[in-house]
């Protein structure tokens, strides 16, 4: 009996026409790879944070002002609403939705002591399809919250070149605010510190106790920088406030001298004035008592 051997046909003298199964396999893989190379190029696109940073962190009140980027993969894509998470750990578990329509920007407000996760993405529909398509998830954003006492008289703002405070005389009145969110902590006082740089490389220390308010007197003219932080039983602090800006810009010596000089014209003057008019006070009555004795 005569077996029949299975032949190779070659197409051109290039190769075989059929492959041993590992080149099937690869050839698969292949294929494979471009379908999620050419899919990756038509799927949604996710929503990127640009305010604020990656980490960042926020002290004074409880106000987060998110913002956020996105562009849609086709022009099919129509853009519904943006949907918005919170939550307190990075898997999501129980977060708080905001749904800020087709805003890219949103202010959380009531935030807590602590680290808070946030992440957003898009809600479309494409083409005839009437059902909302929810995108992917954006990266996650990290902000650590941290109260802070915030300067409310002078207030305290360090934007631009312009001080917050000018002073002739060296005083500076302070009042701050303050409201820790949790009971687990006992205040313990106040901490002040005053600088002649915004780096406080070699600061004054002052303790104002409980008291929301205080004053610093003697200053020398020039600038200042103030801030104060909230101290707790055990050691454990709270962020420095943002500092306060004070100049100190005393009135000039020669206008003090010319103040001084035009006083001292006035009390002589004043003085002569005086001096004269007794005098002549002092001429007329005898000449009135001598026509009454005539």
């Amino acid at each position: 009996m005569i077996q029949q051997k299975p032949v190779a046909h070659a197409i051109g003298g290039i190769g075989p026409l059929y492959s041993p199964p590992v080149s099937l396999v690869a050839f698969c893989v292949w294929l494979s790879w471009l379908f999620v190379a050419f899919s990756s190029g038509v799927t949604q696109k996710s929503p990127v944070f640009t305010q604020p940073g990656k980490d960042a962190r926020l002290i004074g009140e409880g106000v987060l002002s998110l913002e956020w980027k996105f562009e849609a993969s086709g022009e099919k894509e129509t853009l519904q609403r943006f949907e918005l998470e919170r939550a307190d750990n990075p898997k999501f578990t129980n977060p708080d939705t905001f749904e800020p329509d087709q805003e890219t920007a949103f202010e959380v407000t009531g935030l807590k002591e602590g680290v808070h996760h946030f992440r957003v993405r898009a809600i479309l529909t494409e083409g005839q399809q009437k059902e909302d398509q929810p995108g992917p998830w954006s990266e996650t954003l990290t902000v650590e919250v941290s109260f802070a006492p915030v300067f409310v008289e002078p207030a305290s703002s360090l934007e631009g070149d312009k001080e917050d405070y000018l002073n002739e005389e060296g005083i500076v009145p302070l009042e701050w605010s303050y409201e820790p969110d949790t009971e687990d902590r006992t205040l313990e006082r106040f901490e002040l510190e005053r600088a002649r740089d915004r780096k406080f490389s070699e600061p004054v220390t002052y303790q104002p106790g409980l008291d929301t308010e205080s004053f610093l007197s003697g200053l020398e003219e020039g600038d200042h920088f103030i801030r104060v932080r909230a101290v707790f039983e055990g050691g454990t602090v709270t962020p420095w406030s943002k500092p306060l800006w004070v100049k100190v810009n005393y009135v000039a010596w020669w206008k003090v001298w010319t103040l001084m000089g035009l006083g001292a014209v006035v009390f002589v003057a004043t003085v002569i004035a005086v001096i004269l008019g007794a005098a002549r006070a002092n001429r007329e009555v005898p000449d009135a008592v001598k026509e009454n004795a005539g």
